[in-house]
């Protein structure tokens, strides 16, 4: 999943374990070799919900040098805007 925000946000560690927690209902604050848990790593939060892993990573610029000129792939006029802004 990929959030298209117009100003930049990092979310925290906590923000992560806290929103997994209210999720499943279950802890996430497991140490090392726990299989519910979130970690940060080199500014990369990492969630482990059993067998499935999640990467939280914050770029504040856009993917391409010129998002706007690359829309032909998208098929909403909603879709383009967003990109492209």
């Amino acid at each position: 999943m990929i959030l298209l925000l117009r100003k930049p946000h990092t979310f925290s560690e906590d923000n992560i374990r806290l929103a997994a927690e209210r999720a499943w209902g279950l802890s996430f604050l497991g140490g090392a070799g726990s299989i519910r848990r979130v970690i940060e790593s080199d500014g990369t939060i990492f969630l482990q919900a059993g067998p499935h892993r999640l990467s939280f990573v914050n770029h504040s610029k856009p993917y391409e040098d010129r998002p706007e000129e690359d829309l032909s792939w998208l098929s909403l006029p909603s879709q383009k805007k967003v990109w492209s802004e």
